[in-house]
């Protein structure tokens, strides 16, 4: 997220005392790597369940909340970048919203089935 003040400063690091932190690695839409970025899984809330948009929700469908600032590079998550999590599972993000301040994104994601 591009504009940082004082709340973001307050909230930034919020990560290192949530607990289920994993590291994981977007993955850009041009096949760009930028790993070490902090994530947590969440569930879907009932909006995100409700709306389900045109792709509608399937099982295995999950949100992540993404901090901000381990995420290097200036890069910001949009749809359809990929998320791969600790497991080596790997996520196309559906939807991206900024939350906290622009400290966290909050993502939708649909799991690849391989």
């Amino acid at each position: 997220m591009t504009t940082r003040d004082a709340a973001y400063e307050l909230y930034e690091d919020d990560w290192q005392h949530v607990d289920g932190i994993e590291t994981v690695t977007l993955i850009g839409h041009d096949a760009a790597e930028v790993a070490g970025v902090k994530a947590k899984r969440r569930n879907l809330s009932f909006g995100e369940l409700s709306a389900g948009g045109s792709i509608g929700v399937e099982p295995g469908d999950e949100a992540w909340s993404i901090w901000d600032n381990t995420i290097t590079g200036g890069v910001d998550p949009k749809p359809e970048f990929k998320l791969r999590d600790a497991a080596n599972v790997t996520y196309t993000l559906t939807s991206v919203t900024g939350q906290q301040f622009g400290t966290i994104w909050r993502c939708t994601a649909r799991k690849h089935v391989s």
